[in-house]
């Protein structure tokens, strides 16, 4: 199958997104897609590909294979942005708790947006304007806009935006210390920042042993100061194996990355005594 960089997938969308706001005549829409309601503006990437319904995460929810969706579970979401997991998580599982956490004002703006059109989903969704650190550090800038036309300078290969963060950060393990509900799934895309955040969350990774979805992007990793391997080596640490969208174990994950030099790609990290069939 063909995998384009992210440079060419934000391009196209470009394009994709000045013909759709040609046609149409207007860029901002309150749409509904299977089910859930969304404010968009389509020169935004993510508001464009939720009104494509073309999501990077789709095939995160073919995780319902391994979790009980009847279970009054926890989901957290970290890197939610404006809801385009958050809100389908809380629709596929009826009785979990989500804790949906977005580091920038802008993005977290838009998350509340989002969850306040969606009441009969919008009481079992807790938000945290939070950065997720193991180190207690602020951190004034993330990545959060995927502004397709815009002066704005933009990073060399993803293309986002910085946007200023409420400068709070937390500790994944001090957010969920007090929880007495079961962690089963964690999701992650932090666009570099996934080092920081699974150390933030280990002593509950070692207890819990939820199940990981997570984006994984070398290319983003020395700007963060370290590198694929130092991430490859902290979660084999932790007791957790990779497996690719269909579930399968991926063999050896260095050679994977080492050619990810200009993309992303999304896999599942599963503990060791978890039994993947």
């Amino acid at each position: 199958m063909l995998k384009f960089s992210t440079s060419a997938k934000v391009y196209f969308a470009t394009i994709l997104s000045k013909l759709i706001i040609f046609f149409l005549r207007k860029k901002k829409f309150l749409i509904s897609r299977n089910g859930i309601k969304y404010n968009v503006d389509l020169e935004e990437g993510i508001d464009l590909g939720i009104f494509l319904n073309l999501k990077n995460e789709k095939k995160l929810f073919k995780v319902k294979k391994y979790i009980d969706i009847d279970e009054k579970s926890l989901i957290v979401d970290i890197g939610a942005n404006i809801g385009s997991v958050s809100l389908p998580l809380a629709q596929n599982f009826k009785n979990a708790q989500i804790y949906s956490i977005e580091p920038t004002i802008y993005a977290f703006k838009k998350l509340k947006q989002n969850i306040d059109l969606n009441l009969r989903l919008k009481k079992r969704i807790k938000t945290f304007n939070n950065f997720a650190t193991y180190k207690n550090k602020k951190i004034k800038l993330v990545h959060s806009s995927w502004k397709l036309v815009s002066g704005d300078k933009k990073h060399g290969i993803h293309k986002g935006i910085l946007k200023k963060t409420s400068n709070k950060s937390i500790s994944i393990d001090n957010l969920l210390k007090r929880n007495k509900k079961r962690v089963r799934l964690i999701k992650i895309d932090v666009d570099g920042y996934e080092l920081e955040v699974l150390k933030s969350a280990e002593k509950t990774l070692k207890k819990e042993k939820p199940i990981i979805y997570f984006e994984l992007a070398p290319y983003l990793y020395k700007e963060m100061g370290y590198t694929a391997d130092h991430l490859i080596t902290y979660i084999k640490k932790i007791d957790y194996a990779f497996y690719d969208e269909d579930f399968k174990p991926v063999l050896d994950i260095k050679l994977v990355s080492s050619k990810l030099t200009d993309k992303s790609q999304n896999y599942f990290l599963f503990h060791n005594s978890f039994l993947v069939i």
